[in-house]
C-alpha cells in the first residue's frame, strides 16, 4: 500500500494554490483516497495540522489537464466555502473527470450534488 500524501495549503480560499497542488498530485498518479488536505497554521487552521509527508516540487513536464469550464467555475465557488472537506471533494471530482468527462452533468452523483 502506498503512503498517504498530505498537502498543506497556505490560503483557505486560494483556488490557484489548490489547482497547483492538484496538478502535482494528478501528474504523480496519487488517488484521492491517499490525499489529506490541510491548512497551514499561518492560515488559521485551528488545530495546526502538519503534513505526514513532505510536499513534492511541481512536476515540470506534466501534461496539461483538460477539465470542463464548468468545473473551474464550480471549483472557484467551492474553494470559498468553509467546509474543511472542500479540497478533497474537488480533488475527487477532478480525478474522476479524467475518465468521466460528463460527470458534472450527473446531478444525482453524490460528489457533484455536494459541490453544487
Amino acid at each position: 500500500m502506498s503512503e498517504p500524501v498530505a498537502v498543506t495549503l497556505e490560503g483557505p480560499a486560494d483556488y490557484d494554490e489548490w489547482r497547483m497542488a492538484a496538478r502535482r498530485l494528478l501528474a504523480d498518479g496519487v488517488s484521492p483516497d491517499r490525499v489529506g488536505f490541510g491548512l497551514s497554521t499561518a492560515s488559521g487552521d485551528l488545530f495546526g495540522a502538519q503534513p505526514t509527508t513532505s510536499q513534492q516540487r511541481p512536476t515540470l513536464d506534466a501534461r496539461p489537464i483538460r477539465v470542463p469550464r464548468e468545473f473551474r467555475s464550480l471549483a472557484r465557488e467551492v474553494i470559498c466555502h468553509s467546509d474543511a472537506s472542500r479540497f478533497a471533494l474537488l480533488y475527487r471530482l477532478l480525478w474522476r473527470l479524467r475518465c468521466e468527462p460528463r460527470l458534472l452533468d450527473n446531478g444525482a452523483d453524490a460528489d457533484v450534488y455536494i459541490a453544487r
